[in-house]
């Protein structure tokens, strides 16, 4: 399983990128763009997901389009979900 230092490295290896720190989380940004970033479930995440939300690191990554987004976690919905947060955004999570 890929961890927070095989993330950093997969980040980093990109043209531009910079890893910031916001409210003590990593994210990974090239110019003012985030695209990748340490994204813990809030309550109303965990109240949401109910008995589906995940343990342990979540990461959040920004795809092209809402569409990729929806594709990515029908093909793998163990790997891939959403939130209510993300409606609407070009995000996914990962657990």
């Amino acid at each position: 399983m890929a961890g927070w230092d095989d993330v950093r490295r997969i980040a980093m290896g990109m043209p531009g990128t910079e890893e910031r720190t916001s409210r003590g989380m990593a994210q990974w940004r090239v110019g003012d763009r985030l695209f990748v970033w340490e994204r813990p479930l809030r309550r109303s995440d965990i109240e949401a997901l109910g008995g589906a939300a995940p343990d342990g690191p979540i990461l959040g990554a920004r795809v092209p389009h809402e569409a990729v987004k929806h594709a990515l976690i029908a093909e793998a919905p163990e790997v891939y979900f959403t939130t209510p947060h993300f409606d609407g955004y070009p995000a996914v999570l990962v657990r």
